[in-house]
C-alpha cells in the first residue's frame, strides 16, 4: 500500500475543489528525495507513518479580546470582536466570497508544485476565511494547540486584504506528542495593503510539521513575516511570494534554535514580476546535538521587473560537531537593471571569543549562550531570545 492509499480514509469528497485537489495529487504523486525541493527531508520515514483521521469533537475555545485559541487543528473561533475584520468558516465564506476563493483555488490547481499543499486542500475539515475591507486596520492574536496524538491536522487559512488595509497577526503554535501538522495559508494583498505576521512554533520533538504560505501582492502592497522556531522531528516551511505590481515589497525573516535530533527545512521563492519591487530574505539557524537544517531560497526576476532590489542571506551557527546545515541560496535574473545579492555562512563559535568570555569567569555553556544571543540579536530582541534558549 502506498502513502496516498493510507491517506484515503481521511478524504471526503465534499465539493468539486476538494475532488480536483485529490485528483491533482494522484496525478503528481508525492515527492521523493530526487525532488530538489525535498532532497534533505527524510520523506521515507514519513511515508512509513500511519496517522488516524482527525476527530472533530467540539474543542474548547478560549477567547480573549483579540485573541483566540484553536485546539487540535480545528478552526472554530469567532473573531467578530476584532473591529473591521470579517471572519467566517470557509464553508460559509464560499457563498458570500466565492469570487475570491474560486479564483485562488483555480490558481492553486494550475500552479502549485508542492503536493502537501494540495493534500491540505483535499483533506481539510474546517478552514478559516479572513477579509479586512479597504482602509481598515486590525490586530489579531491567536494560539494554536495540538494535543491529539497520532492524527493528521490540516488547518487552512484564506486571507484577503482590501486596498489600503493593514493587518498584524501574532501567532503561536504548540504541540504535544506525535502528530502531523500540514498547514496552508493563502494571502492576497490588494493595492497598498500591508500585512505583518509574527509567528512562534513550539512543535513537539515527535511531530511532523509542514507549513506552506502563498502570497500574491499588488501595487504598493507590503508583506513581512518573522518566524521563530525550535524545530520538530521534521519541520518544513514553504513560502512562495509573487510580486505582481509596482513598488510592492516582501520581507521574510526566520530564526531557529535546534537541539537534539530536531530538524528544520526552509524552502523560499520570491518572484518579481513588476518593476520597482523589493524583497529581503534573512534566515538564521543555531544547531546543537545531532540537529539538521537546510535552506533553499530563490529569487526570480522577470525581464519586465527592472529596478528590482532583492537580497537573500542565510547564516548558520554550529554548536556541535555532529550538527549539519545545508544551504543553497540562488538567483535567476532576466532583467538587466537590478540590484541583487545572495549569500550563506556556516560557522562554529570562534575559539578566541570563547577564550575571552571564559577568561572573565564564565563557564563554557554560559559563554556559548552569550555568543548565541549575539548571533540572534540581529533578528530579534534579547527578551525573545531568552524565551527560546
Amino acid at each position: 500500500m502506498n502513502f496516498l492509499e493510507t491517506l484515503a480514509p481521511h478524504y471526503k469528497c465534499l465539493d468539486q475543489w476538494k475532488q480536483k485537489a485529490w485528483e491533482a495529487l494522484h496525478s503528481r504523486g508525492f515527492p521523493t528525495r530526487k525532488w530538489e525541493a525535498f532532497q534533505y527531508v527524510p520523506l521515507k520515514a514519513l511515508y512509513e507513518e500511519s496517522f488516524a483521521p482527525l476527530e472533530l469533537d467540539a474543542p474548547k475555545i478560549e477567547k480573549k479580546e483579540r485573541c483566540c485559541v484553536f485546539v487540535n487543528g480545528v478552526f472554530r473561533a469567532d473573531l467578530s470582536h476584532v473591529e473591521g475584520l470579517i471572519s467566517l468558516p470557509l464553508s460559509e465564506a464560499v457563498s458570500s466570497y466565492g469570487m475570491f476563493l474560486h479564483k485562488s483555488w483555480a490558481l492553486m490547481l494550475k500552479d502549485e508544485t508542492n503536493p502537501f499543499y494540495l493534500l491540505n486542500h483535499a483533506l481539510y475539515e474546517e478552514g478559516l476565511f479572513l477579509y479586512l475591507p479597504p482602509g481598515e486596520q486590525a490586530t489579531v492574536e491567536w494560539r494554536f494547540l495540538t494535543t491529539r496524538e497520532g492524527q493528521i491536522h490540516t488547518p487552512k487559512i484564506e486571507l484577503y486584504l482590501g486596498r489600503g488595509a493593514e493587518l498584524t497577526i501574532k501567532s503561536e503554535i504548540r504541540g504535544e506528542g506525535k502528530y502531523w501538522h500540514n498547514e496552508s495559508v493563502n494571502l492576497s494583498l490588494d493595492e497598498g495593503a500591508k500585512l505583518h505576521i509574527e509567528e512562534k512554533f513550539f512543535h513537539s520533538k515527535e511531530a511532523w510539521a509542514f507549513h506552506s504560505k502563498r502570497a500574491r501582492l499588488k501595487r504598493d502592497a507590503k508583506f513581512s513575516c518573522t518566524t521563530l522556531s525550535v524545530g520538530a522531528r521534521v519541520e518544513r516551511h514553504d513560502i512562495a511570494a509573487l510580486l505582481t505590481g509596482e513598488n510592492c515589497e516582501v520581507d521574510l525573516r526566520g530564526l531557529t534554535l535546534l537541539t537534539e535530533k530536531a530538524e528544520i527545512h526552509q524552502h523560499l521563492l520570491v518572484r518579481h514580476e513588476a518593476p520597482h519591487t523589493r524583497s529581503n530574505q534573512h534566515y538564521k539557524t543555531v544547531l546543537q546535538g545531532r540537529s539538521r537544517s537546510s535552506f533553499e531560497g530563490k529569487i526570480y526576476v522577470e525581464k519586465e521587473a527592472q529596478k528590482t532590489e532583492a537580497y537573500q542571506l542565510n547564516n548558520n551557527l554550529l554548536l556541535s560537531p555532529k550538527a549539519q546545515a545545508m544551504s543553497k541560496p540562488n538567483l535567476e535574473i532576466m532583467a538587466d537593471d537590478v540590484r541583487a545579492s545572495h549569500g550563506a555562512t556556516i560557522t562554529q563559535p570562534k575559539a578566541d571569543e570563547l577564550f575571552y568570555l571564559r577568561a572573565r569567569g564564565l563557564d563554557e555553556e554560559e559563554a556559548k549562550r552569550i555568543l548565541v544571543k549575539g548571533f540572534c540579536r540581529e533578528l530579534i530582541d534579547d527578551e525573545a531570545i531568552d524565551g527560546l534558549l
